[in-house]
Order: structure tokens, then C-alpha cells, then sequence
């Protein structure tokens, strides 16, 4: 004996199976809007890109078209912004991702509702720190800090690199005319404070330019010349070896400037918030890219 009820029952639920499998089916274009949208991004800015891959996970169409994002992963063998290039390869994911897809697709600034954490591996050659004003500038923004706390004088960066297992750094000074110093890094305070260390000094010629260099010497850091990086940045593993730097850790990037109520209490020499300037290389690259799209 048939039911009828029992029948409506059956048909309902493979009409509802239907509608699961169409909307299964349609999750991938959701997500494929989104991943060209944001290429469209990186390739409008970057003077250079290769072997760039991105993919985006969210748990369903709804949230995709929403802009609430599980995650973002993005690889890449080269990526080069006007104030960083990265050619030694990365390998990013960004979770906290929530999106206003509709204001990336009317080429509108205000697309990132909050912050969101970025943690990757980057790898960086020579190359990449004479061509990275971002870089140039913490190295600025510490030995400037250094050279004024022991009245040194002025100091101008004007090269970063790397050779071997140290990082090179030429420059000139009221003291030291053109100079040329080599120091090993290090890490502390669980990451957040890189340092200076082990400095040496020379000239960029490998002669004594100073005309007194046992003077110098005296009054010259050689040790531990720290930089806090804030709490929106830390580094969990770093090393340089054979003319490679390679770095993990993570930065958080806020698409406004936090407000800050308190005092910045600095765990190094000086404070040099990475997360801060990040964000305002990520602002600059959407704004631009947007005006070319």
C-alpha cells in the first residue's frame, strides 16, 4: 500500500539534495571572483610577478560573497613593489580576511572591514635588500637612533645588503665619512625585538678611511643595537646563510591606523612599528592598483 504523504516526503528531499548539489556547484565561482579580483590587484601594482598562486577558503558560497573568509593562501617565486621585492619565493596564509566584495568590485578603498594576520616564510637575496627602500628605512630608522643617542652626528643609509652570513650596510656620517659595516642578527623578547650584532666597521673600499680610527672605535656600538617592532610583529625564525635571508613570522595588517591610549613601552632602542608600515604599503598598493583597474 502507497502513502501519497510518504511519496511528497521522498520528492522533497531529493529536490532539496538538487539544490545542495546546484549550490555546491556554484561555490567555485563565488571563490573564483574573489581570487581574480584580488590578482587583478596584485598584478595592476607589482612591477614584477612569477609563480604566483592563490587560493581562498571559505565554508560556504554565502560567506564567500560575503567577504567572510576562512583563509587566504598566496605563493609566489618573485613579487616586486616599489618599497619590496621578494624573489627568493614566500609562501603566506591570512586568516581574520572579512571582505566588502562589493567595494573591491567598485574599485573602493574601505574593502577590509578589520584587521587580519598574515604569517608566511619569505626569502630574501641580496638583490632584494639594495632594491628594498622598506628595508633601507628600519636600517635607517636604527642606526639614526644610535648615532644621536651616543651625539655621533648624522648618519644616511644609503645601501643594504647581504653577503655571506651578514648583513652589509654602507653609509656616510659627520664622523665617519663613507663608511661600510657588516652585523650579524638576532632576535628577542619571544621575537618581537631584532637586533645589531657583532657590528664590524670598514670603509666601502676595505681601507680606514678615519682619520682616527682608535677614537672611533672607542665611541662606536658594536653590540645589541636593538629595534622593537611592535606587538603586531613577531619573528620565529630567521637566518642568513650564503647570501640568503630567510624569515618566519607574522604581522598583523589594519586597514586604518589603531588608536593608541597608552604609552608605547619600547622593549629595544628605539620603536620601529613593522605591522604600521606594512599596512601602509598594503593601503598604497590597493589605492594604486584600484585607480589602474
Amino acid at each position: 500500500q502507497k502513502y501519497p504523504g510518504i511519496e511528497l516526503i521522498d520528492e522533497h528531499a531529493e529536490f532539496s539534495s538538487k539544490k545542495l548539489a546546484m549550490a555546491a556547484e556554484k561555490k567555485p565561482f563565488a571563490i573564483k571572483v574573489i581570487v581574480w579580483a584580488l590578482k587583478q590587484i596584485i598584478y595592476n601594482r607589482a612591477l614584477r610577478v612569477e609563480g604566483l598562486d592563490l587560493q581562498i577558503d571559505a565554508s560556504s558560497n554565502f560567506h564567500a560573497l560575503s567577504g567572510n573568509l576562512k583563509s587566504l593562501n598566496l605563493k609566489f617565486r618573485t613579487l616586486a613593489l616599489e618599497p619590496l621585492q621578494i624573489t627568493g619565493g614566500a609562501s603566506m596564509k591570512v586568516t581574520g580576511i572579512d571582505l566588502k566584495v562589493i567595494k573591491i568590485l567598485q574599485h573602493k578603498l574601505e574593502a577590509f572591514k578589520r584587521p587580519f594576520r598574515v604569517e608566511g616564510t619569505y626569502v630574501f637575496t641580496n638583490n632584494d635588500f639594495i632594491a628594498s627602500s622598506a628595508v633601507r628605512n628600519i636600517v635607517q630608522a636604527i642606526l639614526t637612533a644610535t648615532f644621536s643617542r651616543l651625539n655621533l652626528g648624522a648618519v644616511k643609509v644609503t645601501r643594504v645588503g647581504i653577503k655571506g652570513n651578514r648583513i652589509i650596510i654602507d653609509g656616510q656620517s659627520d664622523l665617519l665619512q663613507r663608511f661600510s659595516c657588516s652585523a650579524d642578527l638576532g632576535l628577542s623578547n619571544n621575537g618581537h625585538v631584532i637586533s645589531l650584532k657583532s657590528i664590524k666597521y670598514g670603509t666601502q673600499d676595505g681601507d680606514f678611511l678615519f682619520q682616527h680610527p682608535w677614537k672611533v672605535k672607542a665611541v662606536l656600538p658594536n653590540d645589541m643595537v636593538s629595534c622593537d617592532m611592535g606587538d603586531h610583529t613577531r619573528i620565529d625564525h630567521l637566518t642568513i646563510q650564503n647570501g640568503l635571508l630567510k624569515v618566519s613570522g607574522f604581522f598583523v595588517v589594519s586597514p586604518r591606523a589603531p588608536l593608541i591610549v597608552t604609552d608605547i613601552v619600547k622593549r629595544g632602542m628605539i620603536h620601529y612599528d613593522v605591522g604600521e608600515k606594512i599596512s601602509a604599503i598594503v593601503a598604497q598598493v590597493l589605492e594604486d592598483a584600484l585607480k589602474l583597474w
